[in-house]
């Protein structure tokens, strides 16, 4: 895929701040706040894309990520949601917030919503979609390219 080559800085993960999307280590990634624990690093991030979709993880080393002016936006298939049939991992949920929803470590699902603050707790949302694609959009609100800049594919 072609894009803009203004569209994308280099970064380090210790420089992240929630709601940035990011490209790591081959795959896509969601930074968001930490939740509170001693000893927490300063940014947590959700796997987007490959077989670790929707763990949360505490990045590490350089990344790409989209530059300032430039947005990612979540397209969904309103026909392909699964209605409140649990959650799944990278899934985008309507309830009480819109979120996404994230696994820690412990297995324990959390939310967030796109702009990588703590939703509140989505446990009956009403429309889950596991399937999403993530659009690159310019700084006047208009999408760049004709095709997804990624594909989630909700897991668990």
């Amino acid at each position: 895929m072609i894009l803009p080559f203004d569209a994308f800085e280099d970064s380090s993960a210790s420089k992240l701040t929630p709601g940035q999307f990011f490209w790591a280590g081959g795959n896509w990634h969601l930074a968001v706040e930490p939740y509170p624990l001693v000893g927490q690093p300063p940014c947590l991030a959700i796997v987007l894309t490959g077989p670790d979709t929707g763990t949360l993880i505490s990045p590490i080393g350089d990344c790409l990520i989209i530059a300032a002016g430039y947005k990612v936006r979540a397209l969904i298939d309103y026909t392909s949601s699964t209605g409140p049939n649990g959650f799944k991992a990278a899934a985008l949920m309507i309830g009480l917030d819109r979120s996404i929803c994230a696994y820690r470590p412990n297995g324990a699902p959390v939310h967030y919503k796109l702009d990588g603050m703590k939703a509140m707790t989505t446990a009956h949302p009403k429309n889950v979609f596991p399937n999403w694609d993530a659009v690159l959009v310019d700084p006047s609100g208009q999408t760049i390219s004709s095709g997804p800049l990624f594909t989630v594919v909700a897991t668990k």
